[in-house]
C-alpha cells in the first residue's frame, strides 16, 4: 500500500481491494472540540454521524483505514481542522454504462453533499464490516431505486486515490439496458441523464475532484 499523496491516481482491479483497518489516531484537543461542534450541527443539516473509514494508504493491493465517523469527514472537507492522520473517506462508487458508449450520470439535489451538481451514477461511504462491492450496490440500489435484477455483474473495477481532499474510491462499471425505469431518490437525486462523457453534461459539470480521479482511471476525457 502507498500512503496517500497530494495528486490523484487509478489502479485497474480484477476483484475488490482488500481493506484493513489499523488503530485509530487519538483527536488531539483542537480537532475533538471540532468534532463536538459538528455533531451538535449535524441533525439540522441532515446528516446522520454514522461510521466511516478513513484511509490512510492505498493501492492495488489494498486499503489501510481507520474507524471513524461522518463528523471527522466533515470537519476535514469543510477545513475546520486537520485530521492526524489520512484524508478523506473509504467510498464507493458505481457509473452505469448502456454497453454503447454513454454512461448515467446524476444531477445531486439541493442541500446534500455536493448539491447542485452532476456526479458520477451512485456513490457514497462504505461501512466498516461491508463487502465494498455488496456496498457500491447499496448506495446504486437506494439512490437510485434499481428494479430487482437490473444491475449485472460489474465489467470493470478502479480503485481512484485522491486527489485530496478526496480519500480512496472503489469504482464499478456495471452494463445496464438504458430503458431501465429507475426511480431515484429526490431528497438525494434531482435528475439522470445519459452521456457519453461528463464534458457534454450541463453546467456546472462534474466538481473537480470527481472529474480527476475518472479522468485518472480512463472513465472521462
Amino acid at each position: 500500500m502507498i500512503p496517500l499523496g497530494d495528486g490523484c491516481c487509478a489502479h485497474g482491479l480484477d476483484r475488490a481491494p482488500a481493506l484493513t483497518e489499523v488503530p485509530a489516531p487519538a483527536p488531539g484537543p483542537g480537532l475533538a472540540a471540532a468534532l463536538a461542534r459538528v455533531r451538535a450541527e449535524l441533525p439540522a443539516r441532515g446528516m446522520f454521524d454514522g461510521p466511516i473509514g478513513v484511509p490512510v494508504a492505498a493501492g492495488p493491493d489494498g486499503i489501510a483505514w481507520y474507524r471513524a465517523t461522518y463528523a471527522w469527514n466533515v470537519v476535514q472537507r469543510e477545513g475546520v481542522a486537520d485530521l492526524p492522520e489520512g484524508r478523506g473517506i473509504v467510498a464507493v462508487a458505481v457509473l452505469l454504462h448502456d454497453g454503447a458508449g454513454r454512461s448515467l450520470w446524476q444531477l445531486r439535489s439541493g442541500g446534500v453533499a455536493f448539491g447542485g451538481r452532476w456526479d458520477i451514477t451512485a456513490a457514497g461511504a462504505w461501512h466498516p464490516g461491508e463487502d465494498p462491492e455488496a456496498a457500491a450496490l447499496r448506495e446504486a440500489h437506494e439512490e437510485l431505486g434499481c428494479p430487482p435484477g437490473s444491475l449485472s455483474a460489474p465489467d470493470g473495477r478502479w480503485l481512484t486515490v485522491g486527489p485530496a481532499p478526496s480519500g480512496a474510491t472503489l469504482v464499478l462499471r456495471i452494463p445496464v439496458d438504458p430503458s431501465t425505469r429507475f426511480r431515484p431518490d429526490p431528497a438525494e437525486v434531482a435528475e439522470l441523464r445519459w452521456a457519453a462523457d461528463p464534458a457534454d453534461l450541463p453546467a456546472p459539470g462534474l466538481g473537480p475532484v470527481r472529474l480527476a480521479a475518472l479522468r485518472a482511471a480512463g472513465l472521462a476525457r
